[in-house]
């Protein structure tokens, strides 16, 4: 916001940045397969809001300089005639490899959203236990996590693999293509290796949520280490 509010954004940096923030539908898929979404209405939140800004800067960097609500994208100052051409070639196949996430991330957040609205709205007045609600999704689809059961590990593997897919989708078909595309112009650098603040503030992210979901399950492994220590050493001083 504050690089188009500046003049300095462009629709091929708002498709990159849209790229980043469509990494979370690997934990969204996650969370819309999840048996109970009662502990998580932040998460459902932030996870729509997020896919909804994300389709809403889609349309922009998709019609940019096309209507005057949509200019704010538009750079003020003009750009130089290869590097804009770079940015005409690569355009359409820009576009297109950006819906695909942009579908995914709303898809799953409607779906989402949906679901959590529609549990709570069909068993209004009655005390939540998950024997007494009725639940929209059916229960072989859905994982919990008291066990690793096989619908948790193929949500998971499938999570990691939309996690994958995205990364590749975003170095290969949109940095890649564009820089290979701006290579044949002479006057004008391209470098997609290069590291900044942008790639470093985003590797630090990875490794803080990295580091936060090791000690929750951490943390769930030694309550669980305790309490079963805890009943061991209740039944052995009954057998004393």
């Amino acid at each position: 916001m504050w690089y188009g509010l500046g003049g300095s954004l462009d629709p091929y940096v708002l498709t990159v940045l849209i790229h980043g923030a469509l990494l979370t539908n690997a934990p969204l898929l996650v969370l819309a397969f999840r048996f109970s979404l009662r502990d998580v209405r932040s998460h459902i939140v932030f996870f729509t809001v997020n896919a909804g800004c994300s389709f809403i800067e889609f349309l922009f960097a998709a019609w940019a300089n096309k209507f005057a609500i949509t200019k704010w994208v538009a750079r003020n100052k003009p750009l130089c005639a290869e590097l804009q051409a770079a940015l005409n070639e690569t355009f359409r196949q820009r576009i297109y490899w950006t819906l695909l996430p942009v579908s995914l991330g709303l898809g799953f957040a409607i779906f989402l959203s949906a679901v959590y609205l529609w549990d709570g709205w069909r068993n209004r007045g009655i005390k939540y236990h998950p024997r007494a609600w009725t639940f929209f999704r059916q229960r072989w689809l859905v994982w919990t996590k008291e066990k690793w059961e096989l619908q948790r590990i193929t949500v998971s593997t499938v999570a990691v693999l939309i996690y994958i897919l995205s990364i590749i989708n975003l170095e290969y078909f949109i940095l890649y293509n564009f820089h290979s595309h701006a290579r044949q112009f002479p006057d004008i650098s391209s470098n997609e290796n290069g590291w900044s603040w942008g790639q470093m503030g985003a590797f630090l992210g990875e490794l803080i949520a990295l580091g936060v979901a090791l000690r929750i399950w951490l943390v769930d492994v030694c309550a669980e280490s305790v309490k079963f220590l805890r009943i061991a050493s209740y039944v052995f001083a009954d057998c004393r």
